[in-house]
Parts: structure tokens; sequence; C-alpha cells
């Protein structure tokens, strides 16, 4: 991979040169190969079998068949066999600070191609639930495992460290720099404490309820807003921090609908 992006970093280069532009290479990571932890791999095999494998009846097939799925997922238990495996995954970056392995389970039947919506289908029917249930219990079951068995996390543990030793440092960061997140769309914060959501442009529906809450980039909440009545039909909503924010300064959203489902919404710098 260093090759690989030494390569791609001077086709930037170049075409920084040829046009006369301004480059600036970052690195956030993302890009190592995973590390193989056999000692982990073996117990999450022995795992799956304790639990055993997912069921699926006569009325799961019916209803799969009905929408033109033939056939049943393959939910027999296969050894790992320590060969390549293909696809990007971040894990491979967390495999280098600590012992990893994956684990899959089949909610799909024989044959159906990845990135489709043969297996977008499946996934979301009783096949797919049933694997995401299955596999559940197999992750919460190996966590158990390494927590009370001393003998069997040790094991773990020595031999990844006999793994990783002579490997080079991992230098990857575990955030991506704030440089590469785009504004949260919608909100503007001016200082020293104004705030204005564009309705028509963020990327929730407001409703009655809502809640909007911004922080410093330590956590510390700098003010709040919950959606009224009185903001139905509006084209934006606006209303007052209670602290003091500088021109530039990082500032995180918060979104909090009314039935409680909350989620970071992103970053805005103040104006």
């Amino acid at each position: 991979m260093e090759y690989a992006r030494e390569r791609i970093d001077n086709c930037a280069k170049a075409a920084a040169l040829a046009t006369g532009a301004t480059l600036e290479i970052g690195f956030s990571s993302g890009i190592y190969n995973k590390i193989p932890a056999k000692t982990l791999a073996l117990a999450a095999v022995d795992v799956l079998k304790e639990i055993g494998p997912t069921e699926f009846t006569a009325d799961d097939i019916a209803a799969l068949e009905a929408k033109g799925v033939k056939g049943v997922p393959d939910t027999s238990v296969k050894e790992p066999t320590g060969g390549q495996s293909f696809g990007s995954n971040p894990i491979g970056d967390v495999s280098w600070n600590t012992p990893t392995t994956t684990v899959s389970f089949a909610a799909w039947v024989p044959g159906t191609a990845g990135h489709s919506a043969e297996s977008a289908l499946q996934s979301g029917t009783v096949y797919g639930y049933k694997a995401a249930v299955t596999a559940s219990k197999a992750l919460a079951s190996l966590g158990v495992e390494m927590i009370t068995n001393p003998a069997a996390l040790k094991a773990v543990q020595d031999e990844f460290a006999a793994t990783m030793a002579g490997m080079p440092p991992y230098v990857g960061h575990a955030m991506i720099p704030a440089v590469a997140y785009c504004e949260a769309p919608g909100v503007t914060v001016t200082a020293p404490w104004n705030v204005v959501l564009a309705v028509s442009d963020t990327a929730f529906i407001e409703q009655v309820g809502d809640k909007l809450i911004v922080e410093t980039e330590d956590g510390e909440t700098l003010g709040s807003y919950v959606v009224t009545a009185v903001d139905a039909g509006v084209e934006e909503i606006k209303f007052a921090l209670d602290a003091q924010v500088s021109a530039d300064q990082r500032l995180g959203i918060t979104h909090i609908a009314a039935d409680g489902d909350t989620w970071f919404y992103g970053w805005v710098h103040a104006k």
C-alpha cells in the first residue's frame, strides 16, 4: 500500500504542476492490510458451533420464494483458511492495534452477487434479520469468552504480540481530519451567538419537538433550540446561543428528533 500511495501522490503532484494548482496531501489512514489472528478466529468457530446455525422455517423460505428468491442461505460453519480476503474494509487498521477477527454470516442464497438488488432484497427480509440475530449472539458470546476466560485471552494476546514483533509502526490517524468534512448543510452560526437554520437546505425535516444542540469540539453545550408549532412553514429558524463563540470557531451540531432518534449532524465554522 505504501508503494501504491507513493504513485498516487506523484500523480496528484504531476497534475498540480501541470495546471499550476496548489496541492495539499493529507493522510487519514484506512489503508492497512488485515493482520490475521488465528487463535481468536478458532475461538469464534467454537462459539459458532455452540450457538448453532441460523434456522430458516418453511414459511421463511416460502416468503422469499414469493419475492423470486430460490434457495436457502448456507448456514454451515466453515473453518478459517487464512486466505486473503477481498474488498475494502478499514478494520485492517484496527487489526494493527488489537487482535481482530471477522465473523461472516450467510444472509443470501448461494450465488447472490454482492452490492446488487438481489443482495439488498434478501438483507431486508427474514433471511437478513435472522442472520443478524445469530451474528449478534456470536459476537456477544465471543466477547464473554474473552472476558471470562483469562487463558483464552492470553493466548490471543500472545499470538498478537508475536505476530506484530518487528512490524513497522502503525502511523494511521484514528480520526479523519477536520478539513475532510464539509460544513453541515443549512446551519449558519454567526459570532458571537446567532444561529440560523435554512429549512430548505438542512438534511432533516424540522418537526415540532425536534431539538438542535450546538457544542464546542470538547462537547461543551453552547445552546440548543426546540422546534415549536410557531416554526411551521417558515424558511428560516433563528435562535441565540447561551454562550458566545468566536469567528472561525469549529462547532458541532447534533439533531435529536422528537421521537428521541439522535444523530451527529456535522461541523460548522462560526462566521
